[in-house]
């Protein structure tokens, strides 16, 4: 009596299967779903398997054989390199002066702490940092929120993710939407990428 219950539930069990399935082929949702994600789908950019959507992105600290992504990167010049250390017309380790006579518009704040002075313009922030040989301030780094600058390498803000990696390839990391560059050492350049296209590109100095 006991087996035939049971199987008579194993039945039941697989009925129920085979119409949810059928339920679920024949859903415009659930086919809107796969289309959906086959549309967002990224292609391979690297042979290294970076997915900018993992919740720890890939970093140079736990990613996988780092080593040969350099590698890859370097040969197809795509590590940060002297060349790239500006933003529009500002050039890090620009004497404030001479930097001044860039300046696009009145800033809207000039703050000084300690050693570092930061003016904030309508979409552009310059932070300059004093030396401690002469005294006087060099630009430390330069944050665009806005299209009217670019790098040496043609990106600028509202440009999409993939042109970010056609130009700089890989990132370091990826924390909170930042993408991080550098020279194989130290990131200096990053850009915020939200929604696929580019918030905010920032340049660093190293102290």
């Amino acid at each position: 009596m006991k087996a035939l219950r049971l199987a008579s539930l194993v039945v039941a069990i697989v009925l129920a299967a085979s119409v949810l399935s059928a339920c679920n082929a024949a859903s415009p949702a659930a086919s809107k779903t796969t289309t959906e994600r086959a549309t967002t789908a990224k292609p391979a950019l690297n042979p290294f398997g970076f997915d900018p959507d993992h919740p720890e992105g890939w970093s140079i600290y736990g990613g996988k054989d780092w080593d040969a992504c350099l590698k890859w990167m370097n040969e197809r010049k795509l590590l940060i390199a002297e060349s790239d250390y500006s933003l529009g017309a500002f050039t890090l380790q620009m004497p404030f002066d001479d930097a001044t006579k860039l300046f696009p518009s009145a800033f809207l704040s000039d703050e000084e702490k300690d050693s570092a002075r930061t003016l904030a313009f309508p979409s552009l922030t310059l932070m300059f940092v004093k030396a401690d040989d002469d005294g006087k301030f060099t630009l430390y780094s330069i944050e665009a929120t806005g299209p009217g600058y670019v790098t040496p390498r043609g990106l600028c803000v509202g440009d999409n993710a993939e042109k970010v990696y056609a130009l700089y390839g890989v990132p370091y990391y990826v924390l909170d939407n930042k993408w991080a560059y550098g020279d194989g050492e130290y990131s200096l350049f990053s850009v915020m990428v939200e929604n696929g296209i580019v918030q905010k590109i920032c340049v660093n100095s190293v102290m």
